[in-house]
C-alpha cells in the first residue's frame, strides 16, 4: 500500500496523476497531522483539491522525487481514532 502511494506521489511530481487514485489511498476518515496540529480528515473532493495544490507546490519549489524510508507502523491507535471520532485533548500536566 505504501509503495503504491509513493509511486502515485512520484507521478504527481511530473504532473501526471489521477487524483481519484491518490484519494483511494486514504480511508473514508483518516488522521491528518501538520504543523497546524492533528485532525480527522475526510476523503472527499476537498481532499483531492488540497492534495492537488500540495503537489503543485512541491513542483513549484523544485521537488523531483519522494521516497518513503524507515516507515514504522504503530501497534495501537490513539483513543477515539478507531471509531472515527475526534482525537481527545492531551491531559493537563500536573
Amino acid at each position: 500500500m505504501l509503495e503504491r502511494y509513493e509511486k502515485l506521489f512520484r507521478m504527481a511530481l511530473t504532473g501526471e496523476v489521477d487524483m481519484d487514485k491518490v484519494a483511494s489511498s486514504y480511508t473514508a476518515k483518516f488522521v491528518a497531522a501538520s504543523p497546524a496540529g492533528v485532525s480527522v480528515g475526510q476523503n472527499d473532493e476537498h481532499l483531492k483539491q488540497m492534495m492537488q495544490q500540495g503537489f503543485e507546490n512541491y513542483r513549484r519549489i523544485g521537488t523531483k522525487d519522494m521516497r518513503l524510508r524507515n516507515v514504522r507502523i504503530a501497534p495501537k491507535l490513539a483513543p477515539g481514532v478507531a471509531n472515527g471520532g475526534e482525537i481527545p485533548p492531551h491531559p493537563a500536566k500536573s
